[in-house]
Parts: C-alpha cells; structure tokens; sequence
C-alpha cells in the first residue's frame, strides 16, 4: 500500500487518540521494546533499500544487453563473416558502458575461452551461456573470478534469431566491475547494522559478492535475510546491538514523566512523522536514480516510490526523461551524419581514422581513400550550387552502394570523400577503386535536361605502424590525391608508407 501525507495525517490522529487511552498500560511495553523494535524496523529498511539498489543495478544492465542484443540481430550481425564487423561494433562501444569491464558478442555453440584477457572468458562464463542455450534456468547475474584481477560479474542476453529459425544466435554477455554491487551497499550505516550479499556454491561455502556496515556485528543468527530475484543471490543482515533498555525500578520512579512524554512524543507525531521521512528518503534516493537513468539514457519501466505524490511526479518527470533522451538521441544521429549526402560526418571518420591506425599497429592492415570531384568549383559556377549539390549528391550515393558494408564513407568538405577499407591490403582494395571509377565514369542531370559527364581523382594508401598520428596518414593520401589532380585528374595514385 502506497504512503500519502494525507494518510500519514491520519494515521497519526489515530495513534494519539489510541495512545492517550493506553499510555498507562502500554508505557512499560514501550520503554522496554522501543530500542529493540526500532532497531529491527530500521534494519529491515536497510535490507530492503539495499536489496531494491541491487536489483535495480541488475535489472539495469540486463535492459542495456537485452537492446543490444536486438540491435545485433536487427544489423545481421552474426554471420560467420562478421566476426571483424562485430569486434569493430564491440570497441566503438565499449566507452559508452563505464560499467562495463568487457563487452563479448559470443556466436551460439562457441566455447572458446579467453584467458589472456580482463576479465577472463572462463568455462564459467562460457557455462552461463551453455544453460542459456539448452533452455536451462540461468540467473540475471553471476559472480565469476573471485579473488583475481578478472573478477566480474557476468549478465547475459540471447541474441534472437529470425521467424524460420528462433534459435538463439548466440550471446550478448556484458562482464560488470563488481564494484556495481558493491556501491549498493556502500550506504549501509553501523547503525543499520552488517550485510553480506552471497552467491550460493554447490558442496561448498557461498561466495561473499560485497558486504556494507560494521564488520563486528557479525556474531550469530542474522536478523534479516533477503532473497535477490532470480540471481540466487542472499542478502543477510546482521543487526546493530538495542539501546539499552531501564530497569525496572527506573520505570517505576519515571512512571508519570514516562507517561506525558508519551503523550507529547506521539501528539508531535513523531512515528508518523519518522516514517514519512524514511519514505521521503527513500523516494528521494529513488528519484536521484531516475535522473541517473535519464542522464544515462535507459530507463526502468517503473520506480519503487512509496509516496503518492511521488508517484504522480515521477510519471511526469519519466514521461519527460523519454523524450529527453529521444531528442538527445536524434541529435547525436544528426551529428554522425552528413546532412546533405547521409554519408557518415567528418568526426565520425576521424574517429574511426584513430582505431584503425591502433589495430594497424597491431599488425591489421587496412587503407585509406580520399577522394574529390574534378571541376567542382567549376561546376559550381557554371550551372550553380544546385547542380554541384546534385552531383554530390550521385557521387555519394555510388559510393555507398559499390564498397562493402564494413567500409566507412565519409564526406569530409565541399566536394572531398574519405573512405575506410578496414582490414584490407592494397592488391585488394585497387580493383575496388577501379571498378568505382569505371561505375562512376557517368553523366549526371544538373536539372536542366542536358546530361554533364564529371570526372573524380583520388589518393589511396595503407595505415602505418611507423604513422606518430592519423594525420600522417591523412597526409600522405593527401599528397597522392594532389599528385593525381597535378597529373589531370581521373586517376588514383597510390603513396606507400
């Protein structure tokens, strides 16, 4: 039942109306129990304040793999083939997960593991996937590694596959820093008491995942243990020592003072008021993690508040947060995009440019084309910007639907093209260009009827492991490019490293 401060108000005439009718009898009960029942009561918030952050930390990144895992199926990305495309779609995003120890897009019946890695792909990970795959209970969330350097917590999502074949394709597995879990209980005060969050291990002592409070309260049976959904996992919480309670004789010689304090206490509502403001704090942490979310760009599908008016507030603040985060998305896919051609914008070639050259250190060889129309400006003077726009326009288009689905194109400025082959040697990627030249080798229609042939020169060359930088890269196909234009144009000229 949701809290109201309306509620709360009420509540609280009731409770003094009763306790001004039992203060007599109920003024031993109350002193004696008051530290101990308390105690329990704030312990019990603790546990589930700290299980609800746990969960949500959980559920969080089980959405984040469950979209890319649609958008992996949704690109085709796991053709055999595809291998170079998914760890190039991996790395660019891989910055975007902070949380995120490794990002593995794993091929169904693949069972290769990685040990060279950090965090490692281990037969345990790869287990998680192997129960996924043959329709076994698999949890939401798995602690791998402990007490090493690739210690992670492993969240998975099968990959679907089409209407004639549903089998999975394989596994979005994202290895999560445990520090996420950790944080969860970093707000457990000594006064709370001691919580363990534990992995179950068959035949042998439990796994401790994180642990919040004060270590030495962890002496006999916990006071509250709690459940993870569908992890397995065991919150265990171990409470803080009562205030002390009087003795009896104290009771008896403070019997009329004990009896208008309570009177006071609870006409000052003090219950009603302290749990209106647990259920403030808590909503308060509850709203600190839906802004959280809207910064981050994924959103619950609800929020645990207590308060009706935070309720109300929170649908509001959700239903703006969406459109916050499409709008932010929009833009961002206005920045990765030319305007005028939709070929990729210059910043996203740069940054492509950049980890193309750190895999060609690493022994990947791939090349880089920059090309521009002949007689642009020329173009531009005589029929006008229209038709230059026009024929960039062609030229673009050509260009997209001649090269491969892993080269990235780009328009860079006014009537210059750069084109990324990753993962290519020059034998490979001339007869490529040539066949661009013989396709592009056209007519184009300015918009006045009277076709115009054009003409496009280019400069082709490999990424070096002894370039300091892109830009030397940039440079030396630059050159060629000028050495083609000095030579009459219509031609590629090739620069070695």
């Amino acid at each position: 039942m949701r809290l109201s401060i309306p509620r709360v108000a009420n509540v609280s005439a009731a409770l003094t109306v009763l306790a001004i009718l039992c203060a007599a009898f109920s003024v031993y009960v109350f002193g004696a129990s008051l530290g101990s029942g308390s105690q329990q009561q704030r312990t019990e918030l603790a546990a589930r304040l700290a299980s609800s952050r746990v969960e949500a930390a959980i559920e969080q990144h089980r959405d984040i793999a469950r979209r890319l895992a649609a958008r992996i199926a949704e690109d085709g990305l796991m053709g055999e083939a595809k291998s170079a495309a998914r760890n190039a779609w991996t790395t660019m995003l891989a910055p975007a997960l902070p949380q995120v120890m490794k990002l593995r897009v794993i091929p169904a019946g693949s069972r290769d593991t990685d040990p060279t890695s950090v965090p490692e792909l281990s037969f345990a990970c790869l287990d998680l996937i192997d129960r996924s795959e043959k329709n076994l209970p698999v949890p939401q969330a798995e602690l791998h590694m402990p007490g090493t350097p690739s210690a992670h917590i492993d969240v998975s999502a099968p990959v679907p596959g089409s209407a004639d074949h549903p089998a999975a394709l394989g596994h979005v597995l994202l290895s999560l820093n445990p520090a996420v879990i950790r944080d969860a209980l970093a707000t457990l005060q000594a006064t709370d008491g001691y919580a363990e969050l534990l992995q179950p291990v068959s035949g042998a002592e439990p796994l401790l995942i994180a642990s919040g409070g004060d270590a030495s309260l962890k002496s006999g049976a916990a006071t509250v243990t709690r459940t993870i959904a569908e992890t397995g996992w065991t919150l265990t919480v171990w409470s803080a020592p009562p205030a002390s309670t009087p003795s009896a004789a104290e009771l008896a010689v403070s019997g009329g003072a004990a009896l208008l304090a309570l009177v006071l206490f609870i006409l000052s509502a003090v219950l009603p008021r302290r749990a209106l403001a647990a259920a403030v704090q808590h909503d308060a942490e509850v709203l600190n993690t839906l802004f959280h979310d809207i910064r981050s760009g994924v959103l619950m599908g609800q929020y645990p508040f207590r308060l009706r008016e935070f309720t109300q507030l929170a649908k509001q603040l959700r239903a703006s947060g969406e459109e916050m985060i499409q709008d932010r998305r929009h833009l961002e896919k206005l920045a990765q995009q030319d305007a005028l051609t939709g070929l990729a914008s210059q910043a996203v070639f740069e940054q492509r440019l950049g980890k193309l050259l750190q895999q060609a250190r690493l022994g990947f060889s791939s090349a880089i084309l920059i090309a521009e129309i002949d007689h642009l400006d020329e173009i531009n003077t005589q029929l006008g910007h229209a038709a230059g726009e026009i024929l960039l326009k062609q030229f673009a288009h050509q260009l997209r639907d001649t090269l491969r689905q892993g080269d990235v194109v780009a328009r860079l400025d006014n009537g210059k093209f750069g084109v990324l082959f990753p993962f290519a040697d020059l034998d490979k990627i001339t007869p490529v260009v040539e066949r661009l030249r013989s396709r592009m080798a056209e007519e184009f229609d300015p918009g006045s009827g009277m076709p115009r042939a054009y003409s496009w020169s280019a400069g082709l060359t490999l990424f070096s492991t002894a370039d300091l930088d892109a830009a030397a890269s940039i440079q030396r196909a630059e050159a060629a490019l000028a050495t083609a234009r000095r030579e009459g144009g219509n031609r590629t000229v090739t620069h070695m490293p």
